[in-house]
């Protein structure tokens, strides 16, 4: 049994605000993030139930948290595991950043001609 304080929904026991702050819904984007690799999987959620978000053979628990985190159901928690976050700007801008560095990295300046390439040198170099 709970009890409203302040609009907020309360444990008995410990009388702290509960940590959901919405339930997730068809359509919804969630971030997979590892601490070391950081975002490896940007996942759609296609159905809800009751109690869960599905997103083909995943599942998370249908509250999301203040912070954003979405729990995936079945997942063990370890130093080095991938934590899922709803998307956020944030996220989105990261996840964009990310890949766009990965493809720099492995990009082949040498087929540029010499015209892009000291343009591309003048964004470098700030000029």
């Amino acid at each position: 049994m709970s009890t409203n304080v302040e609009g907020k929904s309360v444990s008995p026991n410990d009388a702290k605000p509960l940590v959901t702050c919405r339930l997730l819904s068809a359509g919804d984007v969630v971030y997979g993030e590892n601490r070391m690799y950081g975002i490896q999987e940007v996942l759609t959620i296609e159905k809800t139930t009751k109690t869960q978000g599905v997103c083909g053979d995943i599942r998370f628990k249908i509250e999301v948290e203040n912070s954003g985190r979405v729990k995936k159901i079945g997942q063990t928690y370890g130093w080095n595991t991938t934590s899922y976050y709803l998307e956020t700007p944030e996220l989105k801008e990261k996840y964009y950043r990310q890949n766009a560095v990965q493809k720099l990295k492995g990009f082949e300046y040498s087929k540029l001609s010499t015209e892009v390439l000291k343009e591309l040198l003048s964004l470098v170099n700030g000029r």
